[in-house]
């Protein structure tokens, strides 16, 4: 579909070197898909905090694949350089071996970040409350635990929605000293008591902020205005915030996807394929824009070919 590239594949190639057999296309397939991670990977910057996303299901070829919305975690979060002392979300469904207080994934990284929040999904939680209901013997309990009912609940302070209506200097403080404290020093909290006061202000007379919906909208604002310089620490706190996942929804999608790439049909697909072309179909807008001279370069690195790819 590339007139550029069609000038010089197939018929149009040396009978030697027509680049269009399995082992090749897996490489190019390879290639983009370490390109599309690692504009993931510098979206997040050097230091920048982020969340996890677990979860699992069957393929058609009834083998269990896990999808990691950013196999070993850890391997996997070294692989691109994010330390555990920077996550500060965790999101899984209901298995114990991932939620579990005691030995599961969530517990394990809590002792290495108590700041890793985990957030059971909220979607799970609510089809447990209805099969709860309907059997009269729901808990509400245990199904939102008090830690997880005051972060978000301190958290909603920040929310722009009906002209920051739920704006609370005390509880904001309360979330940043409670909840992220490694994040903030001792100075840094009272100049955040500070900087509240006179944010609360230009929200309430600067017209770019007039009838936001949203959290992530206000932090856009926030940057577009050049504001985030001036109140940095809320700016921070705001995208300490963002890491909070209230569902594993972005989980489900991939395995919608999954089920359109290994199929009955294709049920043999190796996981670093599917894992490949999984990357590219969900993120196909960043895809979209890797240029494809830096894919010509990158595979003409790789080792001496017979014809160089032009």
């Amino acid at each position: 579909m590339n007139v550029n590239i069609e000038k010089v594949v197939l018929q149009n190639a040396p009978l030697n070197a027509q680049y269009i057999s399995n082992k090749i296309q897996k490489e190019i397939l390879s290639i983009y898909s370490t390109k599309v991670r690692k504009r993931i990977r510098d979206e997040i910057g050097v230091d920048g905090k982020f969340c996890i996303l677990v979860d699992e299901a069957l393929d058609d070829s009834k083998k269990e694949q896990m999808a990691i919305i950013i196999s070993d975690i850890c391997k996997v979060l070294g692989k691109h350089n994010l330390l555990v002392s920077n996550m500060r979300g965790q999101g899984y469904d209901g298995a114990s071996n991932m939620s579990g207080e005691w030995s599961g994934l969530q517990e394990l990284f809590l002792n290495d970040c108590p700041y890793a929040y985990y957030i059971h999904c909220f979607a799970h939680r609510l089809q447990l409350a209805l099969n709860g209901a309907a059997k009269e013997i729901i808990s509400w309990g245990t199904r939102f635990p008090y830690e997880t009912v005051e972060l978000i609940s301190l958290s909603s302070a920040l929310d722009p929605h009906d002209a920051f209506k739920w704006f609370n200097i005390d509880d904001i403080c309360t979330l940043a000293e409670k909840f992220y404290l490694l994040d903030f020093t001792t100075t840094e909290l009272h100049a955040l008591n500070q900087q509240l006061g006179f944010y609360k202000i230009d929200m309430d007379n600067i017209q770019a902020f007039k009838n936001i919906d949203s959290i992530l909208i206000l932090l856009e604002r926030l940057i577009e205005t050049k504001l985030a310089e001036t109140y940095y620490l809320i700016d921070r706190l705001i995208h300490l915030v963002l890491t909070i996942s209230v569902s594993i929804a972005t989980t489900e999608r991939a395995f919608s996807c999954m089920r359109l790439i290994k199929n009955l049909l294709q049920n043999k697909i190796a996981d670093e394929f599917l894992a490949d072309c999984m990357l590219l179909h969900i993120e196909r807008e960043l895809a979209d824009n890797i240029d494809n001279e830096s894919i010509i370069s990158d595979f003409d690195a790789v080792k001496t070919r017979r014809v160089q790819l032009i």
